[in-house]
């Protein structure tokens, strides 16, 4: 039951409350869209953010009159909605994580002190380290600073170990892909 909510349809509500608890500043790349943008012109665009199906870069000039390519700049709205993407898979996954991790993770566990999960770490390695218990690992994944060097094969094999529905894992695996595609999924 758990792993249909997961797929079903994003509603409006959703997207927006996702993009609304965006920092306005937030989602800021090489294209100079910020949630913002998007925020201020809801009314108008807010039911088409996911409609787009292709991120396709244009030029646009830095100055009134553009004569070098210097003077032009790519964008592309592709960060902001990808942003606003990811906040709602990651509030469906908030549904289900206590399901897959137990509650002693103090890392998964929300509002908790960095100093807490310290301390777990450290009693998960003192207790890793006595020859009495079977075979274990632990193992720290933070995509953020380790973006580069984590295979998205790999990512791929632990969603699936979790038994997500190969949609979701589909879904959330053309996501992450994305800056070599340039295509995001359509809901």
């Amino acid at each position: 039951m758990q792993r249909l909510e997961l797929l079903r349809p994003i509603t409006d509500v959703e997207v927006k409350r996702a993009m609304f608890n965006t920092d306005n500043d937030k989602a800021c790349g090489h294209n100079g869209y910020v949630s913002y943008s998007f925020k201020s012109t809801w009314e108008i665009n807010g039911k088409d953010v996911f409609h787009v199906s292709a991120t396709i870069p244009t030029m646009v000039p830095k100055v009134h009159d553009p004569i070098r390519a210097a003077n032009l700049r790519p964008i592309a709205c592709y960060n902001v909605v990808c942003k606003c993407i990811t906040k709602v898979i990651c509030e469906r996954l908030k549904l289900v994580l206590s399901s897959l991790v137990d509650d002693s993770l103090g890392a998964f566990v929300g509002r908790r002190s960095i100093r807490h999960n310290k301390m777990i770490y450290e009693n998960l390695i003192t207790m890793y380290s006595k020859k009495e218990i079977s075979p274990r690992c632990i193992m720290k994944v933070d995509r953020k600073e380790a973006y580069g060097s984590i295979r998205n094969e790999f990512t791929k094999k632990l969603l699936i170990g979790y038994r997500f529905l190969v949609q979701l894992v589909q879904k959330i695996m053309s996501y992450i892909t994305i800056g070599e595609s340039h295509v995001f999924h359509k809901f």
